[in-house]
């Protein structure tokens, strides 16, 4: 079967802004060589390994102590994703020479293999074990198979460098983007043929704006640069720019995602095939209080004109080896405009009622963290209708965050069919997850009205109520009518 549609666009007000020209998309059956990503549970992803030379794969494991890097040991592996054997192929002693004491960490590894000398590169950021005023690159290189020749640590063009990607253009060309002037700026360093140097520094993108977790790629006539905001390690909105050329002109920075970024943080990006898909970092186990283990949400990318978007579902397919990238919605959304209703606005603020009214949480803008419904006080309730009785699957909601202040909300959601006798869907009175949770939702019964309770907020760095800092930025309900 083949779908026909065109995407209309219009203003707060109503006035149409355009509409797109009509396209197709046809239904498809997902073949078994799919496998399934959860991203409802706490795992990573681990992709087949580009590290390869003469059939052989590689891989290069991190290992430390108390007092920082300890060394890399080599992996290999005949298949790209089973790995055996220890050998060490770069020492602390090597790496953390030129460091007052002798001993340095590395963050931000990147290991790529350079395609005219078929050897493998290494850049890291490094810095020294007590505290984080090096700001310097660590390069090494290294033929396949063999140990890792220590190139040195260095301010590449005297600029200081933290966090840190690779990325290799269309042509082979290789550049570092690397954040800079206390992590305010984010600089682009054209790379040497062989990779192993700074051959020249063509630009500073996104200069007094914080962002970090770079990840680059080539899609089309565009280059997209996507970041994360410096917000420690809790979710915080995606942002995105764009050029038809490294040289620019770059585009504005814009959100991607919603304002929690689905209860992760941007990270970084993979390839099946043709589809590419964000590997948000969700660093739960260094929150406050922590979740079992880190973790990543796998976020498919639509890419269109310099312009890209992504959302979050609980499942996606994909197929590793031949290319494939399917997500799966859990049934229609059902909530998108419908009618509203909520036990009081907040009135701290002229123009509240239009500023933050009830109506901002279902409306379908997710990445404007300036909209969103404000109560009036804590506990406060929210309810949407959805104008039918309908069979409900999933329920998303994403709550206000402030930087440095993260909250997370205890609540329950509850579902009625006629408006007066409601049935609890959804627990999260003990939840302690910050700015997004989705809850699936399983009931032999079909409701019209869904509620959420909010009982309390609580600031993460301190485990005081933050009422000040309420709000519903979206709330999500998938089902089937």
């Amino acid at each position: 079967m083949t779908y026909y549609y065109q995407v209309q666009a219009f203003a707060s007000n109503g006035t149409s802004l355009g509409q797109s020209a009509e396209t197709s998309a046809a239904t498809f059956a997902v073949g078994n060589n799919y496998d399934t990503y959860d991203n409802t549970v706490l795992r990573t992803f681990a992709p087949k390994s580009d590290l390869e030379s003469g059939g052989i794969y590689y891989q290069y494991n991190y290992e430390s102590d108390a007092n920082g890097f300890l060394q890399f040991v080599q992996q290999t592996s005949t298949d790209g994703y089973n790995f055996a054997g220890n050998t060490v192929v770069l020492t602390r002693s090597q790496v953390c020479a030129s460091v007052s004491g002798g001993y340095c960490i590395l963050q931000a590894t990147n290991i790529v293999k350079n395609p005219a000398t078929g050897n493998f590169v290494l850049w890291a950021h490094l810095e020294n074990n007590v505290d984080y005023t090096l700001a310097q690159v660590a390069v090494a290189e290294a033929v396949p198979g063999q140990p890792f020749t220590f190139i040195g640590t260095y301010q590449p063009e005297g600029q200081q460098s933290r966090d840190l990607t690779f990325f290799e253009d269309v042509d082979g060309s290789g550049y570092l983007i690397s954040t800079a002037n206390n992590n305010q700026d984010l600089n682009l360093y054209r790379l040497t043929p062989n990779w192993t140097a700074i051959a020249s520094w063509p630009a500073v993108l996104l200069a007094g704006q914080s962002r970090e977790a770079p990840s680059m790629v080539h899609v089309g006539d565009y280059y997209y640069l996507f970041t994360s905001n410096t917000a420690g390690w809790y979710p915080s909105q995606g942002q995105y720019i764009s050029a038809p050329a490294l040289a620019g002109p770059w585009s504005e920075s814009r959100g991607i995602g919603n304002t929690a970024n689905f209860g992760a943080q941007s990270g970084w990006l993979v390839t099946f095939g043709t589809q590419i898909a964000m590997m948000a970092d969700r660093w739960g186990a260094q929150w406050a209080p922590p979740e079992a283990s880190n973790s990543q949400r796998m976020l498919p990318i639509s890419f269109g004109n310099g312009y890209a978007s992504y959302g979050f579902y609980e499942t996606v397919k994909y197929n590793a080896t031949g290319g494939g990238l399917v997500p799966v919605q859990s049934g229609k959304i059902l909530s998108m405009g419908k009618p509203v209703a909520d036990s009081g606005l907040s009135t701290d603020a002229p123009g509240d009622a239009v500023t933050y009214a009830a109506s901002k949480a279902n409306d379908g803008i997710q990445n404007d963290e300036d909209n969103y419904f404000k109560p009036n006080y804590v506990p406060f309730w929210w309810q949407v209708d959805l104008q039918t009785n309908a069979s409900i699957t999933q329920i998303d909601m994403t709550t206000n965050m402030v930087k440095g202040s993260e909250t997370y909300y205890g609540y329950v959601i509850q579902g009625s069919w006629d408006g007066s006798y409601y049935i609890q869907l959804v627990d999260g009175s003990t939840n302690t997850a910050p700015g997004f949770v989705s809850s699936k939702v399983s009931s032999s019964y079909s409701f019209r009205y869904i509620k959420v309770i909010v009982y309390r907020v609580v600031n993460v760095h301190n485990g005081q109520e933050a009422d000040w800092a309420r709000g519903i930025d979206e709330f999500v309900v998938y089902g089937k009518t």
